[in-house]
């Protein structure tokens, strides 16, 4: 059977995507189209949403996943349903999703990226 690797993009960082997942395999269609790290996204009610973040590798260091995780952490308010995952993996409170529209996420991804680039 063949693979859905469908997927939109819905913003571009810097060295980054923000993706909308439509098929299946999206992320491994990310992935063959050069994308090392990202932002999935899928909108779970009107006012909630999903979101993965994840690098194919710890060589991405610009793209520092816990240090994002803990930026998300705060600006959710998160307190006992949180952003968790590892080094190269993570999401968005699994029981509640996240209040952080993409347009807010985006913004505070790339913010902890221009600080691990910079060397802060």
């Amino acid at each position: 059977a063949p693979l859905d690797m469908r997927y939109d993009t819905i913003d571009n960082g810097l060295g980054w995507s923000m993706i909308k997942e439509i098929g299946a395999q999206a992320r491994a269609g990310a992935i063959a189209n050069g994308v090392r790290a990202f932002v999935s996204v899928r909108q779970r009610s009107a006012d909630r949403w999903t979101y993965t973040i994840g690098r194919l590798s710890l060589f991405i260091d610009y793209f520092d996943v816990p240090a994002i995780l803990e930026a998300l952490n705060e600006a959710d308010d998160a307190t006992e349903d949180r952003w968790g995952g590892g080094d190269t993996i993570g999401g968005s409170p699994r029981v509640g999703g996240s209040k952080l529209p993409p347009s807010e996420v985006s913004r505070i991804v790339s913010d902890v990226v221009a600080k691990t680039r910079s060397g802060q």
